[in-house]
Formats: structure tokens, sequence, C-alpha cells
């Protein structure tokens, strides 16, 4: 009996271990086959083959504004194609193309002229492996820019205190002040910056007071002192967004500018300056006071992520008039820091400003003399001034070949500065069309 209850428990003991060694046998097997998969993929997912950059050389100099970058091809067993990052910064974050089947790129929009660039290429293959290239540095070559008459006179007459905006690759003309009919309350397009045609003409509350005008949202938005916000899509009506807000009152400067996404108004109400920003067009909130005087025809620009004033005219305690050179910069509306008490170029009011090449422009103005004596017009300015950051200004020309001038308007469109009408004691109101290119 023992003899018998002893083999049994020793068959149990021995079924038990088979039954065991059968589980870690299918569990090792699986092990291994996870391992062999992991070694397998791999072995079929490796990165692209390191590759070197061609063209442009590093530290190259004198190089176009349009350049060709070329590089080697980077071997894959699968599909490889290649993103190139061109930057000011180091390392370059700035992506300008991607998806890439050749080993090369034309950059289809102009770069900036005398400018440190950092470039690199990424191979990619079809599963997601990817390879860095080196980082090259290249520097633009120094271009002159010239100053070109495209029209001695528009189709829209002679006239000052209009604005220039662009909305789908056409140059709109809004407003302005003509001889003899004053105040103009009509519209002008144009596709090639030559040949306007009128596109409609409003009642005048549109445009009285101080209005300024920006492409936002694919809109052109109108900001009005006196009577609030209007937008079109087209140039041919205009939409009443918010008839309630006023910019200062009829007699104010109103500058706007779209920055971080916003609508931006400096305006002022005897010689208070206020800021209004909104998202929407409709809706507006305000930033506190600006520490620089109370002015009124400065220029507002939007350049490197900062908000920008640049002169204007003031008044002391005797309530004189004051011209003023400064440059005031903030990053967020509401903290601003002087770049300049004195910038090289004199004291102005009713400058054009835009922002091309990589820098900020201030085109003439007015330097406040010579309404006097029954004169109604001021003297006006033609000299032509730049600069990368908004303290260090280098002038283009003393004298340009066009007129003096002030309260003319100007943007950018094709690629050029477009410089359009004015008016001065010297020549009175024009309506003459330059481009600086």
């Amino acid at each position: 009996m023992k003899k018998y209850m002893l083999f049994n428990i020793i068959l149990f003991v021995f079924m038990l271990a088979c039954d065991k060694s059968e589980d870690d046998i299918i569990n090792e097997n699986s092990d291994l086959e996870t391992e062999e998969d992991t070694i397998l993929d791999n072995t079929t997912n490796k990165e692209p083959e390191p590759f070197n950059l061609l063209e442009v050389l590093d530290n190259a100099v004198d190089v176009d504004v349009l350049p060709i970058l070329k590089w080697e091809v980077s071997k894959d067993d699968d599909d490889v194609t290649y993103e190139v990052f061109v930057d000011t910064k180091n390392p370059p974050v700035n992506l300008l193309a991607k998806d890439l089947s050749i080993n090369q790129y034309k950059l289809e929009k102009k770069i900036f002229t005398s400018q440190k660039y950092f470039w690199k290429v990424v191979a990619k293959d079809s599963k997601g492996a990817s390879t860095e290239s080196s980082i090259f540095s290249f520097t633009t070559k120094k271009i002159e820019p010239t100053i070109n008459l495209i029209k001695e006179k528009g189709s829209f007459g002679e006239r000052y205190n209009h604005k220039v905006v662009v909305l789908n690759n056409k140059l709109f003309l809004l407003s302005g002040i003509t001889i003899g009919a004053g105040k103009r309350t009509d519209i002008w397009s144009s596709d090639d910056g030559s040949s306007f045609n009128q596109v409609n003409s409003f009642k005048s509350s549109y445009f009285e007071g101080s209005f300024d005008a920006v492409e936002f949202k694919d809109k052109i938005w109108i900001t009005n002192s006196e009577n609030g916000v209007f937008s079109t899509t087209d140039g041919m009506t205009l939409n009443v967004v918010n008839d309630q807000i006023k910019f200062g009152g009829r007699y104010a400067s109103n500058r706007s500018v779209v920055f971080n996404d916003k609508i931006w108004v400096i305006s002022n109400d005897r010689y208070t300056n206020h800021i209004s920003f909104s998202n929407d067009g409709k809706n507006w909130a305000n930033a506190k006071k600006p520490p620089f005087s109370g002015r009124k025809g400065y220029s507002l620009v939007a350049f490197n992520n900062k908000l920008w004033v640049i002169g204007g005219q003031s008044i002391d305690e005797t309530l004189n008039s004051v011209y003023n050179n400064d440059v005031w910069y903030t990053e967020d509306g509401e903290n601003w820091n002087r770049a300049i008490e004195e910038a090289p170029f004199s004291k102005r009011h009713k400058h054009s400003s835009v922002v091309y090449d990589g820098k900020i422009w201030v085109i003439g103005g007015s330097d406040g003399t010579g309404a006097d004596n029954g004169n109604l017009y001021e003297n006006g300015l033609n000299d032509i001034w730049y600069s990368a950051d908004g303290e260090n200004w280098t002038m283009m020309v003393e004298k340009a070949p066009f007129s003096v001038r002030y309260n003319c308007s100007s943007t950018i469109f094709d690629d050029k500065i477009f410089i359009i009408g004015g008016i001065s004691r010297s020549t009175g109101i024009v309506g003459d069309i330059w481009t600086i290119e």
C-alpha cells in the first residue's frame, strides 16, 4: 500500500514538471519570436545614410537672394524625401520646403540682403527614420536699392492722406484729400501697381476724421477715429463692424497695424496716447498708456516681433509744437522701451514707414516748417532711411528722385516698396507712383 501511494506521488510530481516545462518552452519561444521581430524591424528601418551639403558652400559670401541649395543623395532601401531649413538663427528651425524628392531646392521668395543665414537638410525615409546634415552658413550679397518712377500721375489723381493696402494680390487705394474735391470717399484697385480702376465710392462717414487701413484675415479693415470700424473683402462693399468705438475723436491721429494676430490702433486725444487692440475687429480692449509723449503724425510698424513707433509731433508745456526723431518699441503692447532718443534722421512728422528686406524704412515727411504767413502746406522731405534693429540707421539717399513730400502712403507690393502721392509746400499735391526695390 505504501509503495502504491509513493508511486502516485512521484507520478503527480513528474506530470507537474512536464506541464511547467511545456509552458516555459512556449514562453521562451514567444520571447524568441518577439526578439526576432524586433531585430527584423530594426533591420528594415535603418536611418538614411549620412550625406553632405554641396551648395551653397559653408561660409560663402555675396550669395544671391534667391539661391539654389544642393546636397548629396542620401541612400536608403526605402524612398527618401528631404526637408530644407533656412534661418537667421543657428540651428535653423525655419522650414522652407518638405517632401522634396530631388536633392536640390531653389528658394521661391527672396531672402534679405547683407544677411547671414544658416541652412541644413533632413533626409526622411518612408518609415519615419531620418538623418540630418551638418549646418552650413552663408551671407547674402549687398544690393543697392533703386528708386523707379512707375507713373507720373495715377488715374486716381493727386491726393494726400490716403491709404494703400494689399489684399489678394491687388493694391487698393482708399480715400485721401484732393484739389477742389476735399476729402474723397472712393476706393481704387490695381493688379500691377500702375493702372488703377475705381471700385466704388461711399458716404463720407466711412472716412471722416483720421482713419487707417490694414489687411487682416483676408479683409481690409478701416479704423476711423470718429465712426468706428469697417471691413471689406473686395472694395465694392463696406461692412459696419463696430460703429460705437472711437479712436481718439475727429482731430486725432490714428495709426493701425497687425501684430501678434491682432489689429492694434494707437490714437490720441488732445495729445494723450491711447492703445487699443482686437482679434476680430469688433471687440476691443485697451493697453496701458505708453511712456512716450502724446503725439500725432508718427509712424507705426510691426517688425521683428515688436511694435515700433517712430517720430511724430507733440507739444511742450507752453503748447508749442515739438518734432521728434525718437524710436520706441514693445514686445507685448504694454511695456515700452526707447531704442534711441535721437535717430540720425532729422526730427519729423507725417512721414511714411514700412518693413522691407528685413529692415524698417522711414520715407520723407515734414519738419513742421513752412505753414505760416497764410501758407497751408508745410515743407516736405525726401530723404530715405532704413534700420535692421531700430537703433542703428543708414541713410539710403539724402534726396530721392521724387519731390519732397509728406502724408504720402507706402506699402509692400510685388516685392517692392510702393510710394504714392503726398503733398508739400513747394510742389502742392502730387499723384505720382514710385517704387524702391
